[in-house]
């Protein structure tokens, strides 16, 4: 989902409620409470061509969308954003992704790698939380339980339009001045990533235990209802408006 689905979803379409059924075995209560929008796929020491590129590929990518690269033949590492430029400097690593221009920038990515993928195909809306303890929420007065739930969902909207503004301006400053090389990914890589997704989702659906079976089917339900709305609109809109609409 994107980030704007996402949010739907947890809002007014159940999401929440799973979250919190799922929260609820740990005695926490979780709260979206920043949004990055969709991300950067990644810094890579060579521009890929197709499949055969990332075949035993060492990617730092994590969670589910690690997965997807494995099945994809890629070498997936998991490590903290703090440890990626090393591991980048001393050949551990041939590629790694970790969220978009505005942090890639000052982590310092571009002095190994040149080659800059976009966008994440398997992090489209990625979402911070807030965790706090259930019992104690439970125990503060309707009025104080409002205003974290509000500040978590201004917050949401507050990181989004920061890394809006300050992604492309992030971006000029690696291309111009730093000689990074911005790609998109070989529709080959796409149409794999997109393939193992869903053999991943089915799986996840099929396979898994009543709780995650009921999340992944609230996550299928709800994005195929609010994918007519982005693709519809949306994604209608921004097509024309590159076809015809540009200023100088």
């Amino acid at each position: 989902m994107t980030s704007r689905e996402l949010a739907a979803w947890m809002r007014y379409m159940g999401g929440q409620e799973i979250w919190d059924e799922v929260y609820d075995q740990f005695g926490v209560k979780g709260f979206l409470s920043g949004d990055t929008g969709t991300q950067a796929g990644g810094w890579f020491r060579k521009e890929l061509t197709g499949l055969s590129d990332i075949q035993g590929l060492r990617f730092r990518t994590p969670g589910l969308g690690g997965q997807v690269w494995q099945r994809m033949g890629a070498t997936v590492v998991n490590m903290a954003g703090g440890e990626i430029y090393a591991a980048l400097q001393s050949g551990a690593l041939d590629a790694a992704e970790f969220v978009g221009p505005y942090n890639d920038l000052a982590l310092g990515f571009h002095q190994i790698c040149k080659d800059y993928y976009f966008p994440s195909f398997i992090e489209p809306g990625l979402a911070t939380e807030l965790v706090v303890n259930k019992e104690k929420f439970s125990a503060l007065p309707a009025d104080l339980q409002a205003i974290v739930e509000s500040a978590c969902q201004a917050e949401y909207d507050q990181v989004a339009s920061e890394f809006y503004a300050n992604d492309p301006i992030a971006l000029k400053t690696l291309v111009e001045q730093h000689g990074v090389r911005v790609h998109q990914f070989p529709d080959e890589i796409l149409e794999a990533g997109a393939r193992v997704s869903m053999e991943l989702l089915t799986e996840i659906r099929e396979g898994g235990d009543a709780l995650t079976k009921k999340t992944a089917e609230s996550f299928v339900n709800a994005l195929n209802i609010l994918r007519t709305r982005t693709e519809n609109t949306d994604q209608a809109f921004l097509a024309a408006r590159a076809k015809y609409f540009k200023l100088d």
